[in-house]
């Protein structure tokens, strides 16, 4: 007899509820047990007793096998379950909605794990054994780690349960947390005592919220003057800061400091699973894995990760979190943006204008760091109050979990939220000297406030008039782009400022104007009078326009939100649903042109994964081993064979075939399916058979060995096939014919692995115990394979012959080797990273290898680099297919019960025939991107810059002690070409015409040129230092020191080199003021002023790119792509280049792929598009930057489409279409359907 069933509450939800009923189902049948159910069903018991259990809603697969098998009607109980997943779903969305049972959820969201969700705390358990010991050796720690690394809960959560279970050594009788706020001083003597262990979390705050020098100063000497046990958690990039203290960095020494890095791929999985463990919930395997993957690519991603487990937790079906949950929340990226967006646009104006006032006070901008997060009183916002509503946003702020209050104290959740959602940021960036204005106002506020309000310490002079200019003015407070209207903001504007803050700037401006308030005071009442008057007059044409407006900015303000929401959804569907990806992106951009909707547009356009077609196992039980499931070789169909029903799909077009005839009890006798998956061969006690699918019925008789333990392995063509029984000898056989044509008369155990050449004639296969051995069929002998044991073929059983049959292709530990088989010689090696895959285009002209994740194209004729790569692949996959046909490559992922077809596309450049140039050395656009030059030893091609044409070829420099790389520089102009043309020769072309050639004599030993054009000096470099020269004489020199490379020159003729020294010889008239050494650490890689002077660019060794002001003193940002996902791999820029307005930025790397940033608000402008044939060598915007050319080793020129239009036709034309009525529904059910494609 089973065991018994966990009771069930029908009144506890629909779940449950829908668990009861099938349990009475069962019992209406006579009760029989799960595993009498499991024989008339193609389920196993324990799947068909989970569906019962009331943890979750089972699929309607499961349920219509579970009410079958129990004889009921399943068109009835597949609308129960239909009901009870509605059901389910709507309350989900209540009690999201609404905040509902936060407190008992696993995860804090964007806030911090504290001391008493110990038993929530996953994955940091070595962090913390290794932060306890320390604190135990040393009485001063410091843990230092980016923001959203993990510090304040590690300290909560981690550290203290630590300490007082002794893991220190003892346990300390106090443990103390406090963070230094504005006013560090005021944390009393006290909480520093001898048999304290003080752990200080934010201490970053000294330098970003006290603003007094030597109140910090004085707090820092205490904390390390301290006799008990201090714990510092500090911001990385903070760390320098600390060091500028002589006492606190001898105390931040390396033994005692612990660096917090992210978490390994293990330790994520243990912070998402665990904290539901310990509910008894339940994570779906595939969510782990994508939530994983999705922080592993993200900075600080740890409260955007527990933020988007709390809003799938929220949404979850019963006891389990879905994939579908978390996509709809809009992964880690979108999460954080979706709940904002989803409470802000839920308020009316003033509500929305009281939220943006209330943000931002919360945050404090950064000066060189990163803008950082603020605790403000609850008393700080009285002047809020004024509005009657300032409390119920701060309410709804709280229930989102966006904002906390504690101890009287405000603060964001997390510092995460400025990061995450775009509208912040966006508010951030707008008014960013505003806010520093503002935090200074406060700071002298609250500091009158305290001196009893003396006037002595009023605002006078220049800072009364900035803060009457930014504070007292309407326009101060003109809305940001997508922000709320002018009507509310100015309502709100009054609020901006505290009561305190209002009264101290009142009284500023009162002592200010009491001179002159006498005479003036006629003046200002007359004006006050027609002021009002005007007012009047304006109020009646402008209260019919009010309502108009509002109504017109709210559903501006919903339109461009729900464009957000889309854009962000189509961010994390780009692996599992690519299509529906792309077709979102182009709505989302379609609805709304907005930054992040052209974000998800490059993303679309950059996007490989075409589609993803999901076979499923829900209707072929999973414990089956009688079902094959077999990609074609071609790729283009997908067939799953089975006792009941052969399932077929069209992959290109994605939809599924009629179902064939199954083989019933015959799919046990299965050995083998053909290449194109048509046909099947049967074991039987008569011999092989074949049965033809797509027929359903066999073809030919019996053939070869009988009995169970056949092996057999179809030829390309289905016709020829290979047998062998255990411990018998290997045969080839006529299918067709039922024809044996070839026995190899010696006996092995075992056959490892075996492939037969196009045509039938080559057999090759592993033995066991034994090397490579190739049969000839029709001669009928083996073929000598010395090179066989050189190649390891049978190392990893990875090889298939070419499409040509001459030849075998043996995946190997790190390259795809090819060896002709008559000859034995090497026709090609290709370097890959692990053992790979390989497909072969029909043609034999391309290869397809699988390897560490990463997708990889070649030509066979010279695969001397990858003329694609794509990485991120899942690890289980197979049946890697290459159709050069259709452009794309397909590979399944999942094993032979969950099978997905995965399609990624391939360009016209991937596969056009062209041979390859002979690789170049560098390469140089002109600015006008019109001119090209490639280079090679001793060579310099002049090209045409749109197309890639050959027009000149010069000879360059070739000497022993010349550079290996010819040294070449276009004028500003882009009509002048600048190269080294003997050791000590320069020659200046001018091209157009009135073409020109000139020759300057030069000192030997030059490795830098620049020029501005015909009529300007040529700057060389030397040993020497940098030297003019015009007219074949020396112009003038700077002074003599020890000079960088050149690298790039701007139109007023600045030059910067390769060690950040940036020379205006204008300016310092050939004196040491000429150069002057731009702040940063290390050499710069990579340096290129925008056209008009504006911007410098500079990539540093470590991938970064450093956006400066044109004069080179000012960072504006720091552009940091990291590093690619799952491959390790650093993307260092090799080529930078702007666009002709400076409004855009293009990177591009080592690796062969291309980004985009804007240089206005600096961010990412999508996913990055893939340039494939090795690192870039230059970039140029094309005409009105609708297009970008990019230069690599083996092509002059690839070109780019940019524009948007052209951008959405081809995005429109890889998804085949929109979205249609159905899915715009589904998707964007609040805005009405339109035309997308």
């Amino acid at each position: 007899m089973g065991r018994s069933e966990k009771p069930l509450d029908p009144a506890s939800g629909p779940v449950q509820r829908f668990a009861h009923e099938l349990r009475l189902l069962r019992q209406k049948a006579g009760g029989p047990t799960y595993r009498a159910l499991a024989r008339s069903a193609p389920y196993a018991a324990p799947t068909l007793s989970a569906a019962a259990a009331g943890d979750r809603l089972p699929s309607p697969a499961v349920t219509r096998a579970y009410v079958l098998a129990c004889g009921g009607d399943p068109e009835e109980w597949e609308r129960r379950r239909a009901e009870a997943e509605e059901e389910a779903f709507r309350l989900q969305e209540e009690a999201a909605a609404a905040g509902d049972d936060a407190a008992s959820s696993p995860y804090p969201g964007l806030g911090r794990f504290e001391t008493e969700h110990r038993e929530r705390f996953f994955g940091r358990e070595t962090v913390v054994d290794d932060l306890a010991e320390l604190v135990g050796r040393h009485a001063f720690v410091a843990v230092v780690g980016a923001s959203g690394s993990g510090k304040s809960s590690l300290l909560r959560a981690g550290l203290v349960p630590a300490l007082r279970d002794g893991r220190c050594g003892h346990v300390p009788p106090v443990i103390r947390i406090l963070t230094p706020g504005e006013h560090p001083s005021r944390i009393g003597r006290e909480l520093l005592a001898d048999d304290a262990v003080v752990l200080v979390d934010q201490f970053e705050e000294v330098f970003t919220l006290c603003r007094d020098p030597q109140e910090r100063t004085a707090f820092i000497d205490r904390l390390v003057a301290a006799r008990g046990r201090v714990v510092i958690a500090v911001r990385a990039d903070f760390y320098g800061q600390c060091a500028e203290h002589p006492a606190l960095a001898s105390a931040l020494s390396p033994p005692a400091t612990l660096l917090l890095g992210p978490m390994t791929p293990a330790q994520l999985r243990q912070a998402i699973v665990g904290p539901a463990v310990a509910e008894r919930l339940i994570v779906e395997r595939e969510l782990t894995a994508r939530i994983a993957a999705d922080v592993a690519d993200e900075p600080g991603g740890l409260p955007l990760m527990s933020h988007a487990l709390l809003e799938t937790w929220r949404r979850r079906r019963g006891r389990a979190m879905t994939v579908a949950a978390y996509e709809a929340i809009g992964g880690v990226r979108g999460a954080v943006a979706h709940t904002a967006e989803a409470v802000f646009t839920g308020f009316d104006e003033l509500r929305a204008a009281t939220a943006r006032a209330l943000l931002l006070r919360l945050v404090s901008p950064g000066g060189g760091t990163e803008d950082t997060g603020r605790s403000v009183a609850r008393s700080e916002l009285a002047g809020l109050d004024e509005l009657d509503h300032a409390e119920d946003v701060l309410e709804q702020l709280v229930r989102a979990r966006l904002l906390t209050v504690g101890d009287q104290m405000v603060s964001l959740a997390h510092e995460a939220l400025i990061g995450a959602w775009p509208r912040l940021r966006s508010w951030i960036e707008s008014d960013r000297d505003l806010m520093r204005l503002h935090r200074r106002l406060t700071e002298a506020a609250q500091a009158w406030d305290a001196l009893e309000r003396d006037a002595g310490a009023l605002y006078r002079g220049a800072q009364l008039e900035s803060a009457r200019e930014a504070f007292t003015s309407e326009a101060a407070h003109a809305p940001a782009p997508g922000a709320v209207s002018a009507s509310a903001r100015g309502a709100a504007s009054s609020s901006v400022l505290t009561s305190v803050e209002r009264e101290f700037l009142a009284a500023s401006i009162a002592a200010h104007d009491r001179e002159r308030r006498t005479a003036e005071r006629t003046a200002r009442t007359l004006r006050g009078l027609v002021a009002a008057l005007s007012v009047l007059l304006c109020l009646t044409a402008v209260a019919g326009l009010a309502a108009w407006q509002q109504s017109r900015t709210a559903e501006r303000r919903a339109t461009e939100a729900e464009a957000r929401r889309v854009a962000a959804v189509a961010g994390t569907l780009r692996r599992s649903d690519p299509r529906a990806a792309m077709r979102l992106s182009v709505a989302a951009w379609h609805i709304a042109d907005l930054p992040e909707t052209r974000e998800a547009l490059y993303g679309a356009a950059a996007q490989r994964d075409l589609d993803l077609l999901d076979a499923g196992s829900a209707e072929l039980a999973p414990d089956n081993n009688d079902t094959w499931r077999r990609l074609s070789r071609d790729g283009r169909t997908l067939t799953v064979v089975g006792p009941e029903h052969t399932q077929r799909w069209d992959v290109a077009a994605g939809r599924r075939l009629p179902d064939l005839v199954g083989l019933g009890r015959r799919a046990e006798d299965i050995v083998a399916v053909s290449p194109d998956t048509r046909t099947v061969a049967l074991r039987s006690v008569d011999g092989v058979r074949l049965w033809d699918l797509v027929a359903g019925r066999p073809t030919g008789g019996a053939f070869g060995p009988r009995g169970e333990g056949v092996h057999v392995w179809f030829g390309p063509d289905a016709r020829t096939v290979a047998l062998h029984e255990d411990e018998g000898s290997l045969q080839v056989w006529d299918a067709g014919r039922g024809h044996a044509l070839l026995d190899t008369g010696h006996r092995w155990d075992e056959i490892r692995a075996l492939d037969i050449a196009p045509g039938g004639g080559l057999v090759a296969f592993c033995p066991d115990g034994d090397a490579l051995q190739v049969w000839d069929v029709r001669r009928h002998r083996r073929l000598p394979t010395p090179w066989a044991a050189k190649a390891d073929v049978c190392d990893q059983d990875r090889f298939r012959f070419t499409p040509d049959g001459q030849a075998l292709a043996v995946g190997v530990a790190d390259a795809l080797r090819t060896w002709e088989v008559g000859s034995g010689k090497e026709r090609s090696r290709i370097t890959t990273d692990g053992t790979p895959d390989a497909a072969f285009s029909a043609d034999g002209s391309h290869v397809a290898t699988l390897a560490g994740g990463e997708l990889l194209l070649w030509r066979t004729a010279d695969p001397s680099a990858p003329l694609l790569r794509h990485r991120g692949v899942a690890s289980s996959t197979s049946e890697l297919a290459l159709d050069l046909t259709g452009g794309v490559i397909r590979y399944t992922e999942g094993n032979n019960l969950v099978s997905a077809v995965r399609t990624v596309g391939l360009t016209r450049a991937d596969t056009e025939p062209k041979a390859r140039e002979r690789p170049f050395s560098a390469a140089r656009f002109s600015p006008d991107g019109t001119r090209l030059v490639t280079v090679r030893p001793g060579e310099i091609e002049l090209r045409d810059g749109a197309t890639g044409l050959r027009r000149q070829t010069f000879a360059a420099a070739s000497c022993a002690t010349c550079p290996p790389v010819p040294v070449t520089a276009f004028g500003r102009d882009s009509r002048t070409l600048a190269y080294l043309s003997t050791p000590d020769t320069v020659t200046l072309r001018t091209f157009g015409p009135h073409p020109a050639v000139t020759s300057l004599p030069s000192r030997s030993g030059v490795d830098g040129i620049a020029t501005g054009g015909p009529h300007s000096a040529v700057v060389t470099r030397t040993a020497y230092g940098v030297d003019f020269l015009a007219r074949g004489e020396p112009r003038g020199t700077l002074p003599r020191r020890r000079y960088g490379s050149l690298l790039d020159r701007a139109q007023d003729g600045r030059m910067i080199t390769d060690e950040r020294q940036l020379i205006d010889p204008a300016e310092g008239r050939g004196t040491a003021s000429a150069v002057r050494v731009m702040r940063g650490e290390g050499p710069a890689e990579v340096a290129v002023f925008s056209p008009d002077g504006r911007y410098l660019a500079m990539s540093d060794h470590d991938g970064r790119v450093t956006l400066w002001d044109g004069r080179g003193s000012t960072r504006l940002a720091v552009l940091t792509p990291g590093a690619e996902g799952g491959t390790g791999r650093e993307r260092r820029p090799s080529a930078l280049a702007f666009s002709a307005d400076g409004r855009s930025l293009a990177v591009g790397d080592a690796e062969g792929e291309l980004r985009f940033w804007s240089t206005g608000a600096p961010r990412s402008a999508g996913s990055p598009l893939p340039s494939a044939d090795g690192p870039v060598l230059a970039l140029a915007f094309g005409p009105d930057a609708s297009s970008l050319r990019v230069t690599t080793p083996h092509t002059p020129v690839r070109t780019h489409p940019l524009g948007l239009e052209q951008m959405v036709g081809e995005v429109c034309a890889r998804a085949g279409g929109g979205l249609t009525r159905a899915e715009w529904e589904s998707y964007l059910p609040a805005v009405p359907y339109r035309e997308t494609c």
